[in-house]
């Protein structure tokens, strides 16, 4: 069974096995308004935060672990629905989100989520990183 809640960071965010060792940076989990998790089973498999920018514009940071396959559908239909109600709810005109040029499967997760690739950023990052940038607009 899959679910979806609204949780404190540190309910959930030391319990899930993150793809390559990713953790978010501190200020990411400070500065979120709302946090979700996705259980499988009762097991965290996925968290995601979204930040205030300015009026009506938010950012949304997603680390989902690997334990999420198999639950693909229910997973992309979860998150569609709370994305869209906390849009709704919380008066937004745009969601954004950051992701590595070359991370292929988030790209297409984002796609599946309605978000449209917006470009890339050259050396954005505070290490100088470079990061693809999508949007969402209502």
């Amino acid at each position: 069974m899959i679910e979806f809640k609204a949780v404190e960071p540190a309910e959930v965010l030391h319990d899930i096995h993150y793809r390559n060792g990713e953790f978010p940076q501190v200020h990411m989990v400070v500065m979120t308004r709302l946090l979700v998790a996705c259980y499988v089973d009762g097991k965290p498999v996925a968290a995601c935060g979204f930040i205030p920018q300015h009026e009506g514009v938010e950012s949304i940071w997603a680390l989902i672990s690997d334990d999420v396959r198999g639950h693909g559908v229910g997973f992309i239909r979860g998150c569609r629905r709370i994305i869209n109600g906390h849009m709704s709810a919380a008066h937004l005109h745009r969601l954004q989100a950051f992701c590595n040029p070359g991370n292929h499967e988030y790209h297409r997760f984002l796609s599946m989520l309605g978000f449209k690739n917006e470009g890339y950023l050259r050396h954005y990052s505070p290490d100088g990183q470079s990061i693809s940038i999508y949007g969402k607009v209502i």
